[in-house]
């Protein structure tokens, strides 16, 4: 099955300004940060590779016409990560939209992986989003409102060999996003996580629509009949997009595991707030 139509453009995040990180390239971020200047939005991408990121943003205004703010940031170094925030907000005004799409892989049995190897992964991956997380979400607060998108991996449902580090991170990002989308939901800022379904089948091997080494686990994948993922990005960046705008319409595809618009999540968020008012603090009588 071929991979969906290039859509046409809706205006759906017209106004919007939305930061993309690790979106030099030509993979997820760079494909979601084109869709969201197509859509309208006002865009700043970061990168840790200052030439990539360059490169970046000369070819998306070549795509677009429109040429998109740039920042260097690591997303391991703490003072970076809240330089992206307070360069996005002199840039941009403010943050309606975050896109959080740093992740480090690599392959290496259990057995002989080391400390560094699994560390890098898990640091880049995992921390680096609690990272952004923990840096823009009080700016969100602060306005009562925005959205956060996630990106997971299908290795974050399933085992794949080779890949412990990298599974073990991406799981590690869906239970850091259903976290965060219980505290978020009262301040109405919307938190989604993007994967493939844990049954998403891998195409055979010779198949031109599995996934080439280095982008496995991404894109290429065709749950429920449907391609969601190609090896370009542009079907995780509408996925993406779908999550991101405020309409409830659904589009063609299979994207989101879990958003804080679900009901069972916001009673869990009321649940827990309504048991952390009642527990008497240390030293009450």
């Amino acid at each position: 099955m071929a991979a969906p139509d290039y859509p046409p453009p809706n205006n759906l995040l017209a106004g919007r300004n939305v930061v993309v990180t690790a979106a030099a390239g030509t993979g997820i971020g760079f494909a979601v940060a084109r869709r969201c200047i197509e859509e309208g939005a006002n865009v700043l991408v970061s990168d840790l590779h200052e030439r990539r990121l360059g490169e970046a943003a000369d070819n998306l205004e070549a795509e677009t016409g429109r040429r998109p703010a740039t920042f260097l940031c690591n997303v391991t170094v703490e003072e970076q990560v809240r330089g992206l925030v307070d360069a996005a907000v002199a840039e941009l005004g403010h943050i309606d939209v975050w896109m959080n799409n740093a992740g480090l892989g690599g392959n290496a049995p259990i057995v002989e992986m080391t400390d560094e190897q699994w560390s890098v992964v898990l640091d880049v991956t995992l921390t680096g989003t609690f990272r952004c997380l923990r840096a823009v979400l009080p700016h969100m607060y602060e306005r009562g409102e925005g959205a956060v998108v996630n990106n997971a991996s299908v290795l974050g449902w399933r085992a794949q060999a080779l890949q412990a580090h990298y599974a073990a991170a991406k799981a590690g990002v869906m239970a850091l996003t259903r976290c965060a989308a219980i505290e978020a939901a009262e301040h109405n800022v919307r938190q989604r996580g993007v994967t493939e379904p844990r049954d998403a089948p891998v195409p055979r091997k010779g198949d031109p629509r599995r996934p080439t080494r280095g982008t496995r686990g991404t894109g290429g994948i065709r749950p429920c009949g449907r391609t969601v993922g190609d090896r370009d990005g542009h079907g995780d960046a509408r996925v993406a997009l779908h999550l991101l705008h405020d309409r409830r319409g659904r589009v063609g595809l299979q994207p989101a595991f879990v958003s804080n618009e679900v009901p069972s999540i916001r009673r869990e968020g009321q649940k827990a707030r309504s048991n952390a008012s009642s527990t008497p603090r240390a030293g009450a009588a």
